[in-house]
């Protein structure tokens, strides 16, 4: 019988190397997982805008406050906001006029002064109609006035104004009344009074054609009395002193003692002064001394010289001077 070879299995043959392979398996394992995540991190990086920069992920974001990305955000909408409409400036200088405002002088205040003589019924002599304005005419001047809602001051309140170097944020207007005819009692003061207005009267306190009785009346009701000094001469050929003060100093007193007021304001009368007779005025108290002229902007430092807009019997004419243009009817 021949030889038999007896074969060995093949699990006796690895059996040494098994605590060899798992050694190796557990030493590996740990290196594999390093070079893995390093991978990883290596692509997320190359996408940052730089290596050097900490990575963060870019979340959704809802009025400002990060969302987690697991959940939606719950979005409430609003119902639009009905705006609250900006209440309506009908005095606003760019606003409500019927012709264009001219353009305002820098440094000055705008406030028309409107000069007035006679309200009362036309003359024959049409040398004279210039200085009329019809009652009728005089109405629908103030019922304008009312409209577009403008505030009708006392020179106190025109001097307050100026001074403080603003224009005011109502449209201001000044009605000035020369001489103390007699129809400013009768005609002009009415009307005033019926509309709500003042008005400012430069009476003659030696020469009155309104009584001192009526004046006081005037001036309880709301009307303003101040100078047209005592007799209405030229001031600005006057060169004695004393005749100065008589006409100008000695006024301011004899009407204030009428009306128990103070008098703000002196009109020249022609619309003469000059140095002397500012001085004189301010000198005597005065806050301010009128003209005339063809602006309605006013320097708080030149109160002693203030232009007036002449005003006659046409209401066109009238809307136009409000707004600054010297313009003939």
């Amino acid at each position: 019988m021949g030889n038999v070879v007896e074969s060995k299995p093949v699990g006796n043959n690895i059996g040494p190397w098994v605590p060899l392979i798992v050694g190796l398996l557990i030493v590996a394992f740990p290196l594999f997982v390093y070079v893995y995540k390093g991978k990883e991190l290596l692509s997320i990086s190359s996408n940052s805008a730089s290596s050097s920069q900490l990575y963060v992920p870019t979340l959704p974001t809802y009025d400002n406050v990060i969302v987690a990305t697991t959940v939606a955000p719950t979005l409430t909408v609003l119902p639009t906001a009905t705006p609250t409409p900006s209440p309506v400036n009908n005095n606003n200088f760019s606003l409500d006029y019927d012709y264009k405002p001219t353009k305002q002088a820098k440094g000055t205040v705008r406030i028309p002064i409107l000069t007035y003589h006679h309200i009362a019924k036309m003359p024959k002599d049409k040398a004279s109609r210039a200085y009329y304005v019809t009652p009728e005419t005089f109405e629908k001047q103030l019922a304008y006035l009312k409209a577009k809602n403008y505030k009708v001051i006392t020179s106190q309140q025109f001097y307050n104004q100026v001074k403080s170097g603003k224009n005011p944020k109502q449209k201001m207007v000044m009605l000035t009344f020369d001489d103390g005819n007699k129809d400013s009692y009768t005609n002009a003061f009415p009307l005033l009074k019926k509309y709500g207005f003042t008005g400012v009267f430069y009476i003659n306190n030696k020469r009155l054609k309104i009584s001192a009785k009526q004046l006081k009346e005037m001036s309880d009701n709301g009307m303003v009395i101040d100078s047209h000094t005592a007799s209405h001469i030229d001031l600005k050929k006057e060169n004695n002193q004393s005749v100065l003060n008589s006409e100008i100093t000695s006024s301011k007193s004899v009407l204030e003692g009428i009306t128990n007021r103070k008098v703000v304001s002196v009109s020249y009368p022609g619309c003469t002064f000059d140095t002397q007779v500012v001085n004189t005025a301010a000198k005597a108290g005065y806050k301010f001394g009128v003209s005339c002229g063809k602006s309605i902007d006013h320097r708080p430092g030149a109160l002693f010289g203030l232009s007036r807009m002449h005003i006659y019997s046409d209401l066109e004419n009238f809307k136009k001077r409000l707004s600054g243009y010297w313009v003939m009817p």
